[in-house]
């Protein structure tokens, strides 16, 4: 079955004079299904390669809150 679905991307943007950024997860929404979901990046080296500066154990605890506050919902992601 096919469902439409809400989604944004979520970058990390260091520095906007530098015009760089690196994706760190995405949310997607079904407002008819009830459902949000939140899948952000395991990988905490390649983000501290891009900023070296990055607070890595609060960006954690950050994404940590994140999937707390955006995920809702028991639609398995596999049906959308």
């Amino acid at each position: 079955m096919k469902r439409k679905i809400n989604f944004a991307v979520l970058r990390y943007i260091p520095n906007y004079d530098r015009k760089e950024s690196i994706n760190v997860g995405v949310v997607l929404h079904s407002a008819k299904d009830k459902y949000m979901k939140i899948k952000l990046i395991s990988n905490f080296k390649r983000l501290q390669e891009f900023d070296d500066e990055l607070d890595i154990s609060f960006i954690k605890v950050y994404f940590k809150s994140l999937e707390e506050s955006f995920t809702y919902g028991l639609l398995d992601t596999g049906d959308i």
